[in-house]
């Protein structure tokens, strides 16, 4: 059987290992050298076959594929992991559907699965069959649990999106998370690691081009240091549906030549249209 989480924590450590393969890549290696390929088709074909055959009609994710049946309502590993997946392609090959996928999969994971009053995300969906509790698993075990892997979630789409619903759930959510893990902080590497993406300084850079992202400089964002950076990519053909789901990149004009905005604490430095200068600020 296919299972949904697996398959999408599959993803993202392949969409992952190819960030990793751009950056050690020597001048005489090609973008499209085995490495790349393997881990990007790898993460691509994952993410296509759960689109597919394990997101049903009303975009509600299911558990398992088997024998051409999917089967079982998605619990909370699923909605985190495959959101999680969503985010780390996107960070890779800048394609907005994996943006976009992102967060029509976390809103699902907000509505279905919040515990609104105590904080957290529940195991299981609220329209699941009723048991005698609803568990809220949060400890990392050799699988990161949903909650960190939600806490992650959270944080990459406040920091794409700058919206504040994001924010608020993201600190929300970390902020039951942190209660929990003062316990006993080695039993939570993955939520701690969450949590630094808020206690240590972020960066946006926000490439604005007049056109389509080539392969070349796709590899070349995708290469740069992504702790606590968060990159997005606005080119004519997908500024209307980044404005919706990042309604502050509609102050950043589409001109004649590419664009490049290195941004700290809601602070811009002067745009450059050389990205070589702007990646050695970082």
């Amino acid at each position: 059987k296919v299972l949904t989480s697996w398959s999408s924590l599959m993803a993202a450590a392949c969409a992952k290992g190819a960030r990793a393969a751009f950056r050690l890549q020597r001048e005489d290696m090609r973008p499209d050298n085995d490495i790349l390929t393997q881990c990007l088709v790898r993460a691509e074909n994952s993410l296509r076959f759960i689109r597919s055959r394990l997101v049903g009609p009303d975009g509600r994710l299911m558990v398992r594929y088997r024998d051409g049946e999917a089967a079982h309502s998605g619990h909370l590993d699923d909605y985190a992991f495959y959101a999680l997946a969503l985010l780390s392609m996107y960070r890779t090959v800048f394609d907005i559907s994996y943006l976009e996928e992102a967060v029509r999969t976390a809103k699902l994971m907000t509505a279905y699965f919040s515990d609104r009053k105590q904080g957290g995300f529940y195991l299981y969906a609220s329209d699941a069959e009723a048991l005698i509790s609803r568990p809220v698993d949060t400890w990392d075990g050799a699988m990161p649990s949903g909650n960190s892997a939600a806490a992650h979630v959270l944080c990459g789409l406040a920091g794409l999106t700058a919206l504040p619903e994001w924010m608020e759930l993201r600190d929300r959510h970390l902020s039951f998370l942190a209660d929990e893990v003062k316990e006993y902080p080695s039993g939570y590497s993955y939520s701690l690691l969450a949590m630094t993406e808020v206690l240590y300084p972020s960066r946006e850079l926000i490439c604005v081009l007049p056109g389509p992202c080539e392969d070349s400089l796709k590899a070349r964002l995708a290469a740069a240091p992504d702790y606590g950076l968060h990159i997005l990519v606005k080119t004519p053909d997908n500024a209307e549906k980044l404005t919706q789901l990042a309604p502050f990149t509609a102050d950043y004009p589409i001109g004649e030549t590419p664009r490049y905005y290195l941004c700290e604490n809601g602070s811009c430095r002067q745009p450059s249209e050389n990205l070589n200068a702007v990646l050695e600020l970082l």
